[in-house]
Formats: structure tokens, C-alpha cells, sequence
């Protein structure tokens, strides 16, 4: 969340953040990134849904305006100032 914060702090009124990273399936089918979150929490972090990504770029004053699903497991996850 600082980190969004500080990238939020320093945008003008177009810009916007790009994250790349791992958004979490709903439903309990086996997910790559289910198996991911497991190891993330072992070391101290986590993987996120897309209700969790939502609500951490809600806290860094950013609104989430898009997921781009890529080829690969990971995401682009866009935000813009709210």
C-alpha cells in the first residue's frame, strides 16, 4: 500500500500505475496462483484477489480501472487517482 501511495502522491491527474502480478481465481478450482499464495505466505506476503487489489488501491487513494489477463499467469493490473 505505500508503495501505491507514494506512486499516487507523485501522478498528475492522467496518469496511472501499472502493477504486474498474480491475481487470485475466485471459487476453489486449483489455480497456479493459489499454489503461489501458499509459498508467499510462508516467507510473509500474499497473493490477492481481485476484490483485494480493489481495496488496497482504494487505500492508496487510487481507483482500479482494469485487469489486463496476459499469456501468462500474471496480470496488469491498472489504477488511476480516485
Amino acid at each position: 500500500m505505500k508503495i501505491l501511495a507514494n506512486c499516487r502522491s507523485v501522478m498528475n491527474e492522467n496518469g496511472r500505475v501499472l502493477v504486474v502480478e498474480n491475481v487470485i481465481a475466485p471459487g476453489n478450482q486449483p489455480d497456479w496462483g493459489k499454489l503461489v499464495d501458499i509459498q508467499m505466505l510462508i516467507i510473509g506476503g500474499r497473493e490477492r484477489t481481485k476484490a483485494e487489489f480493489a481495496a488496497l488501491f482504494a487505500q492508496a487513494g487510487l481507483k482500479m480501472k482494469r485487469i489486463v489477463h496476459t499469456k501468462c499467469p500474471l496480470s496488469i493490473i491498472e489504477g488511476v487517482r480516485a
